[in-house]
């Protein structure tokens, strides 16, 4: 499989950031959509660009490294569902003027004719549709902005406090199904934690470039340069895990019927969660001890790509079960494919640990 980017995935790279770079003060979303983005993943017969996970997560790492990427991957992954379901909004979605703002968490069922549970929902600075799981099959509900009782939470981002909200609708919000639609949000979030990654780790290199000590650069001490070059081998790793795994959703979703193409999928997606929001973290981290005092600073901007990768990582669930799920799936692989030569104590292989 080739995963390298094309001439023209490039080219979108080049001019998403140029977009976000001039941005002035103008909200991304519109940015995007004035870029023709918010389509990329909508098939063409419905107006889109039909384009793949590929280039979604070149405009999510862009996204993350300019701090803009709330609710962009839901808004990318629901373009076709929404317009779909409400075609009177289409051309407000696409012209950016609409916003679908998943729930963090919970989701609805359908009793009595009614939509009813408890959601958990983060808040933004504007109205925006909330989308919410209904049941366990895939299904998603389109709410619109309406007035419900919040009950706030703490808030691990500035200007998007979480609040707890209970749901009790008559039969009105369109129901759609959107098979694949939590695997694929959490693609385009680790995409979001490489650029808010990358973010961090260029600003500690550009300071210990930049700052002074004893008329010689910060980046002079060789422990400081040992600790750069570890975060970017662990960057390009980041890069690496987030880009074949859109790569291998991309060639599986072209041959459906093939289950190795799908396995290969999903082992490049459970590596990706493994892997990526904690190693994003990490980067973080030490991008703010390579600051030190500094670093700390509420003020600094350095904490806002760390509370977005946060953020994302407690969304994305625990890092020691996405890295125990994948442990096992990897055994049963093996062993399936040839059975430990090791005897089996009680029918359990005392050495699979090794």
């Amino acid at each position: 499989m080739n995963f390298q980017q094309s001439l023209e995935q490039e080219m979108l790279r080049k001019s998403v950031a140029a977009t976000m770079e001039r941005l002035a003060g103008q909200p991304a979303r519109l940015a995007l959509a004035d870029l023709g983005v918010l389509g990329l993943l909508q098939s063409e017969h419905a107006g889109g660009a039909g384009l793949g996970f590929s280039e979604a997560v070149i405009v999510l790492q862009e996204a993350g490294r300019a701090g803009v990427g709330h609710d962009l991957a839901e808004t990318l992954l629901l373009a076709e569902a929404f317009t779909t379901a409400h075609p009177q909004f289409a051309d407000a979605f696409m012209a950016g003027k609409i916003t679908l703002r998943a729930a963090v968490a919970g989701q609805l069922v359908q009793a009595d004719g009614r939509l009813r549970g408890e959601l958990i929902l983060r808040e933004g600075r504007d109205p925006s549709w909330i989308v919410a799981p209904v049941g366990d099959q895939g299904d998603l509900a389109f709410l619109p902005p309406v007035a419900l009782d919040r009950i706030a939470r703490g808030a691990v981002e500035d200007g998007a406090a979480e609040a707890g909200v209970v749901i009790d609708l008559p039969p009105g919000p369109q129901i759609v199904r959107v098979p694949g639609f939590t695997a694929a949000r959490a693609m385009l979030d680790c995409a979001e934690l490489l650029g808010a990654a990358d973010m961090c780790f260029a600003l500690g290199v550009d300071y210990i470039k930049d700052r002074q000590q004893f008329g010689q650069p910060l980046g002079a001490n060789q422990a400081l340069k040992h600790i750069a070059a570890d975060s970017f081998l662990a960057l390009e790793n980041l890069r690496l895990a987030v880009e074949y795994a859109a790569a291998a959703r991309d060639t599986a979703d072209q041959a459906p019927g093939d289950p190795a193409l799908m396995s290969e999928a999903e082992r490049a997606q459970a590596v990706m969660l493994a892997y990526v929001p904690r190693t994003a973290r990490e980067i973080a981290e030490t991008a703010i001890q390579l600051h030190g005092g500094i670093g700390l600073t509420w003020e600094y901007r350095l904490n806002l790509p760390l509370r977005r990768i946060v953020s994302l990582g407690m969304r994305l669930g625990s890092a020691t079960d996405r890295a125990l799920a994948l442990h096992q799936g990897f055994l049963v692989t093996a062993t399936a494919a040839r059975p430990h030569p090791a005897a089996a104590l009680n029918g359990v292989h005392h050495d699979t640990a090794l």
